[in-house]
């Protein structure tokens, strides 16, 4: 049986991308997608701003995943296990 994979060119290396249009759109459709456990717009505002911390967090103890993961949460007042499995 042949393998198979998918692979995504989201840095335009290989096809020309609006990354700001993709961005914009990508966010959109993920607050659609779980506005049934949270605001859409409090969730999009919380993804950059747990973004941004996660950018500065510098405690080597700590992945990036970590560091987003709780500050996100935290921002949205949710427990991982009701948003993270959607």
């Amino acid at each position: 049986m042949a393998e198979r994979a998918m692979l995504f060119d989201l840095d335009g290396t290989l096809l020309a991308l609006d990354t700001e249009a993709f961005v914009h759109r990508y966010m959109k459709r993920l607050g659609e997608y779980t506005a049934h456990i949270v605001d859409p717009e409090l969730l999009v505002k919380s993804v950059w701003q747990a973004t941004k911390y996660m950018m500065t967090d510098d405690r080597a103890e700590r992945t990036n995943e970590e560091s987003f993961r709780d500050h996100v949460l935290s921002l949205c007042g949710l427990e991982q296990e009701g948003i993270w499995p959607v």
